[in-house]
């Protein structure tokens, strides 16, 4: 039989794996926002992140989930506002899965982080 977990404790685990993932593909700076009672994310035009990281040029906004991938068209138009890049993680059992969503010129995409061109990264 399985160990149970909370809640919190699943996301604390989910936001480690995320921290771990997000280092081995050469982010800096990876500051991921403790979920409390107090703070939950960090808001912007009402859209919600679990943190920021930064690669050698470009900040990155992020958003975890556990189990399952985040609505990517709240990401989509935030990326055509702001011209950010926003960083989706999905942490399963099997393994941590991401997707960017970048703005290259007038095109927003959504991408698998291991297929982006130049993974390391992510010149932008």
């Amino acid at each position: 039989m399985g160990v149970t977990m909370n809640n919190m404790q699943k996301m604390r685990q989910s936001n480690s794996k995320a921290r771990q993932f997000l280092k081995s593909a050469g982010f800096q700076n990876v500051h991921i926002v403790p979920h409390t009672r107090w703070s939950k994310d960090i808001t912007i035009d009402g859209i919600g992140f679990d943190g920021v990281c930064t690669n050698a040029c470009r900040l990155f906004f992020i958003q975890i989930k556990t189990n399952a991938w985040p609505p990517r068209d709240e990401y989509m138009s935030f990326v055509r506002i702001y011209g950010n890049p926003v960083l989706l993680i999905n942490v399963k059992p099997s393994g941590v899965f991401a997707d960017v969503i970048i703005a290259r010129g007038n095109v927003i995409s959504c991408e698998n982080v291991e297929t982006v061109e130049g993974v390391g990264w992510i010149n932008v």
